[in-house]
């Protein structure tokens, strides 16, 4: 009674009490602010040790691949949280970014000449050049947030998948 057969393994509670849906927001939010903290010391690591020599590649792998360790060690335990789905958060955040850079003006020696596409990948993507629409900082403001919350949300459902 209450449980609605998803899959022939895998039901889905459909009678949740406020206090429940209370505790999965919270969850979700204290999920995103751990994968942030630790974007927040993995940023603070690398401007300690000179960001000018840090390549943009090594600091977009560490950036995934850190919070995807700890989550993966934090849900070790088992327990169900909702780790697992804060991907949704770093997407949508993502795309806020997008849309905030498709509305910036461009001009001299800021994307003069780039296409909507063009201003995103220079703009978020691209690990050489950069448009300077966001004052060089699109990957530290929206590429690099959004993919620490989407690697922890993997590691954490890898580990409670486990």
């Amino acid at each position: 009674m209450g449980m609605v057969n998803a899959t022939a393994d895998h039901y889905i509670d459909v009678q949740k009490t406020p206090e429940r849906m209370f505790r999965q927001a919270l969850s979700f939010c204290l999920h995103i602010l751990v994968s942030l903290l630790i974007y927040a010391a993995i940023f603070a690591g690398i401007t300690y040790f000179n960001p000018l020599d840090w390549p943009a590649l090594a600091t977009t792998l560490m950036v995934f691949v850190l919070p995807l360790v700890v989550a993966y060690g934090i849900h070790l335990r088992g327990a169900t949280t909702e780790a697992g789905h804060i991907w949704i958060a770093g997407v949508v955040w993502l795309l806020m970014i997008v849309v905030y850079v498709l509305e910036l003006p461009t001009g001299p020696g800021s994307c003069e000449h780039c296409t909507a596409l063009s201003k995103i990948w220079l703009t978020l993507f691209d690990l050489n050049t950069d448009s300077n629409l966001i004052g060089g900082a699109g990957r530290v403001i929206g590429t690099w947030p959004a993919l620490a919350v989407i690697g922890y949300s993997i590691g954490a459902g890898l580990s409670l998948r486990r």
